[in-house]
């Protein structure tokens, strides 16, 4: 959900879209057109990008306003529900993918220089009781990423960090990749506002 009905929407208002963007992003969105237009299916990178675009309309614009409302079933009906439902919508073999996921011992953090205690942090604890942090909120310098921090806190990692991991995790169909996978290929405000989006279903 969430992309199909944009393009669909977007189909419709093509003249529309294009004079509400900005010059560079309408010609992005041109070379895009002949595979919009023609119904391939766009590949992950393609469709980062369209989503980019779009987010970059006017708030009010109505394809952007397709592509957030229809974008709040966040993992495209694929896995569990929404980070917000807590721990308890993640099921036994969802946490088991989780904590399969690349990750940071609180020791590595440590000796990185960094809390591994920071409320803003996602934690997981093991069967076997072992505290795993999952890599995708560490930069390349073993820091934590700003923007993964920023959407941590709004999504109450401290509370619910089986969820928020869930979600960072989970395929999400509109922007053809998970939200952690989308780190640095989508531009962090862009990412921001789908998690707002999360927060205003």
């Amino acid at each position: 959900m969430g992309l199909p009905e944009a393009v669909d929407a977007l189909r419709r208002q093509w003249p529309q879209v294009l004079a509400s963007l900005e010059a560079d992003a309408a010609r992005r969105l041109t070379a895009l057109r002949q595979d919009i237009e023609a119904g391939r299916p766009l590949g992950g990178p393609a469709a980062l990008e369209l989503a980019r675009i779009l987010l970059s309309l006017p708030d009010n614009h109505p394809v952007r306003r397709t592509l957030l409302t229809t974008s709040t079933r966040l993992a495209g009906g694929t896995g569990p529900p929404p980070a917000r439902q807590g721990a308890r919508a993640v099921q036994p073999e969802a946490e088991a993918a989780l904590l399969g996921a690349p990750s940071y011992s609180p020791l590595q953090v440590r000796r990185a220089g960094f809390d591994p205690h920071d409320a803003l942090l996602i934690r997981l604890a093991g069967p076997d009781g072992a505290i795993r942090l999952p890599a995708f909120q560490f930069d390349a310098d073993g820091g934590p990423v700003p923007v993964v921090m920023e959407i941590n806190e709004l999504l109450d990692a401290e509370h619910d960090p089986w969820g928020v991991a869930d979600w960072w995790l989970s395929h999400n169909t509109w922007i053809g990749a998970s939200p952690a996978q989308a780190l640095g290929r989508m531009d962090d405000e862009a990412l921001l506002r789908v998690a707002r989006n999360v927060m205003e279903d």
